[in-house]
């Protein structure tokens, strides 16, 4: 259970990284909101795909280290994604860009991001993304199980 451990934190720490990244980019740049959405989405294809080879490399013989590993990653990754998006939207709210994953609800308001951001509307925008974000535990976890079969299927198990 030890090398399961190991493995989701070391892929979770790469998950977080990956989320901080996108936080940043997302927020202290200008970018479409097409090509946002489509970096998003590989982003969280590139998140599952981690989770199932820290599975498929924790695969011992038993199915649930791999699970272990992928939700553990999922896990780590949605803690560092959900600490840089709280620090960048109320730490750094006066220069703020764009605030993407609102940008809907932000312009029917007609506020400025600041005032959006503290506003009852923004908290309620940030906790949903924040909700969703929860999720990638379990879908971690879901990959983590898929690559320990992979891994099983392909006899990769490792010499003791």
């Amino acid at each position: 259970m030890s090398q399961a451990f190991q493995l989701g934190l070391r892929y979770g720490l790469v998950i977080g990284i990956l989320t901080l990244v996108d936080v940043y980019a997302g927020t202290m740049t200008n970018v479409s909101r097409t090509y946002w959405m489509f970096a998003q989405t590989v982003l969280g294809l590139v998140t599952m795909y981690i989770c199932g080879w820290a599975g498929m490399k924790a695969f011992d013989g038993k199915l649930a280290h791999s699970a272990v590993a992928g939700g553990l990653a999922g896990l780590i990754g949605t803690m560092l994604f959900t600490f840089t998006l709280f620090t960048v939207c109320y730490g750094l709210t006066d220069q703020l860009r764009q605030f993407p994953f609102s940008s809907v609800d932000l312009a029917k308001t007609g506020q400025t991001v600041p005032a959006y951001v503290r506003s009852a509307d923004g908290v309620r925008d940030l906790w949903n993304v924040v909700v969703s974000g929860m999720l990638r535990a379990p879908l971690g976890a879901g990959f983590g199980a898929i690559g320990g079969l992979i891994a099983r299927s392909a006899g990769m198990i490792p010499k003791s």
